[in-house]
């Protein structure tokens, strides 16, 4: 069964667009049309890159080296092998 919309929580558009919510968005439907095999969703994701594209351009260059450092931080950190003690 369905869950029915509760008119007083608040919906996704009540929701401020961050990068991580595009990112995320990115990611479901590069899920979908790759998983599922739904090439038709290609215009979606043509839509959130160009998106996520003009976020990134409307910020400040600082804030925006410091959102490509951390990511890059934190993608260095997951691969990095743990220590192992012998």
């Amino acid at each position: 069964m369905l869950a029915r919309h509760n008119s007083t929580s608040p919906r996704a558009n009540d929701e401020p667009i961050t990068e991580a919510r595009i990112k995320r968005a990115l990611l479901v439907v590069a899920r979908v049309i790759s998983e599922c095999d739904r090439p038709e969703y290609g215009p979606l994701l043509e839509r959130l890159e160009r998106e996520l594209q003009m976020f990134m351009e409307g910020r400040d260059p600082v804030s925006r080296a410091r959102a490509i450092l951390a990511e890059h931080s934190d993608k260095a950190a997951a691969q990095e092998p743990e220590n192992e003690t012998t």
